[in-house]
């Protein structure tokens, strides 16, 4: 399944991507879901290849990046599938217009993006949680070492899915299930809550 929000996001960094390589005078083949490549969506790229399996992306890859100069991936954070296919790109030696994979890896995870933050001192106060743990100990740990209001996110995920201002330790089994609902991941971030503005 695509969630609405990723699909609208996703294709409209498409267009525009796309839009942009064409006005500098470049030809651009574009790998597209099969389900959108049949609606015919409103796209100048020169070619558009359609992608039907969920292991295509990588082979389709491999092939068309040894034809064309360089690679732009689009594509979630979630499940390190934006990461794997910049690798797949890397490894044909031909030019990623992404972030390194490495790179990626280490803000994708939140969890792991946050040690990087605090050893540079520059992020709120946070826990790294399962979901899979007894609810009345993830509540007496959020209340003895954040307080509430808090924040409760995925480790992994695409912009803001998932994410709960939670106020109370009544709202934390609803944030819990967000986070299950939008993320396979079981470690999830608690974070203090700073009022002030987004940044």
């Amino acid at each position: 399944a695509i969630p609405l929000s990723i699909l609208a996001e996703g294709y409209a960094i498409l267009r525009c991507v796309v839009a942009d390589f064409k006005a500098a005078g470049h030809e651009v083949t574009v790998l597209l879901d099969g389900r959108i490549s049949k609606l015919n969506p409103p796209l100048k790229a020169d070619c558009v290849v359609p992608v039907f399996y969920a292991n295509e992306p990588q082979r389709f890859l491999a092939s068309i990046a040894k034809i064309n100069d360089a690679t732009y991936i689009i594509a979630p954070e979630t499940d390190q599938i934006l990461q794997s296919l910049v690798k797949v790109t890397e490894e044909t030696g031909k030019i990623s217009l992404n972030c390194e994979s490495q790179a990626i890896a280490k803000v994708a995870d939140k969890a792991i993006l946050f040690e990087t933050l605090q050893e540079l001192g520059v992020t709120p106060k946070t826990l790294v949680l399962n979901v899979d743990s007894d609810i009345f100990e993830i509540k007496k740990t959020v209340k003895n070492k954040l307080g509430y209001p808090v924040v409760l996110k995925p480790a992994d995920g695409t912009s803001c899915s998932g994410v709960s201002i939670v106020r109370d330790e009544f709202q934390v089994d609803a944030a819990i299930a967000k986070i299950k609902a939008e993320s396979k991941a079981k470690r999830f971030i608690a974070q203090e809550f700073i009022n002030g503005q987004a940044a």
